[in-house]
C-alpha cells in the first residue's frame, strides 16, 4: 500500500526552464571570455546528446567544448559563483501544482526530495507550497544529492516509511525513478522537458508509471495504489 508520495521540484511542480537558460547563458558567457566560440546550435546539439546519455550534463558539456581539464574546472567553478542562489527568483510554480496537491494531499503524505539550494524553501514557503508537505530533503542542507541512494532512505527514515509503501515522482531517470527503484520504491516518472530524453538503461530502471505532464499525475497514483 502506497502511504508516501514524495515529489521532485524543478522540472515537476516548478517551471525551472529560466533557470536552465541563466546557466546557459553564463557557461557560454564563461567559455567565451576564455577563448572558446561556440553557437547555440551546437551547445544545444551537446546538452541534447549529454542528456540522453546521462553523464554529469553541464560538466560534460564543458569538457566537450574545452577538452581541457583546467578550463573545464575554471569554468564550472565560475558557474556555480554566478548561478549560486538564484535558483528561486528563476524558478516558478507550476499553475496546475496547487490543484494537484490539493487532489492527492488526503490520499497519500507528501514529501519532497530535490537537488536544490537552501534558498528554495523560500520560494516553497512564499508560494503556498510548503504547507502540502511533512518531509522536505534539499540537497544542499544536507550535502547529499541524487543519484545518491542516501538522500531518498534519509527521505523514507524521517517520514518512518518503508521503501514498498512510498513512490518517487519526478522527470528524470537518473535522478529520480533509477534510484528510487534502486531502493524499493516505486517511480512515477514525468516524461515532459528536457529530460524526456532519457531512457531506461534497463527494465530495473524503468518507472512503474510513465505520464506527460503533472495534471495526469492524481490518476496515475490511484492506478499504481489499486496494482499495488
Amino acid at each position: 500500500m502506497i502511504r508516501w508520495a514524495f515529489l521532485d521540484l524543478g522540472g515537476t511542480l516548478l517551471d525551472d526552464m529560466a533557470f536552465h537558460d541563466e546557466i546557459y547563458r553564463v557557461m557560454m558567457d564563461a567559455l567565451a571570455t576564455r577563448g572558446y566560440s561556440v553557437s547555440w546550435e551546437r551547445f544545444f546539439e551537446v546538452r541534447d546528446l549529454m542528456i540522453s546519455q546521462r553523464v554529469p550534463v553541464l560538466r560534460s558539456m564543458v569538457h566537450t567544448f574545452t577538452n581541457d581539464k583546467t578550463a573545464t574546472a575554471s569554468v564550472i567553478k565560475e558557474l556555480i559563483e554566478r548561478i549560486s542562489g538564484r535558483g528561486a527568483e528563476l524558478q516558478t510554480v507550476l499553475p496546475e501544482a496547487h490543484s494537484i496537491l490539493e487532489n492527492i494531499k488526503n490520499d497519500y503524505k507528501l514529501g519532497i526530495v530535490a537537488n536544490q539550494q537552501t534558498e528554495i524553501r523560500k520560494l516553497l514557503k512564499e508560494s503556498g507550497l510548503e504547507r502540502y508537505f511533512e518531509v522536505a530533503v534539499i540537497s544542499e542542507e544536507i550535502g547529499i544529492s541524487k543519484p545518491d541512494v542516501r538522500i531518498f532512505l534519509l527521505a523514507l527514515d524521517i517520514a518512518g516509511c518503508e521503501p514498498p509503501e512510498a513512490v518517487m515522482i519526478g522527470d528524470r531517470i537518473d535522478n529520480d525513478t533509477a534510484p528510487a527503484k534502486r531502493v524499493g520504491m516505486k517511480a512515477i516518472r514525468i516524461k515532459a522537458g528536457i529530460f524526456r530524453l532519457q531512457e531506461p538503461f534497463s527494465d530495473r530502471e524503468k518507472p512503474d508509471v510513465e505520464i506527460l505532464m503533472l495534471a495526469e499525475l492524481p490518476n496515475a497514483l490511484k492506478n499504481l495504489s489499486k496494482s499495488d
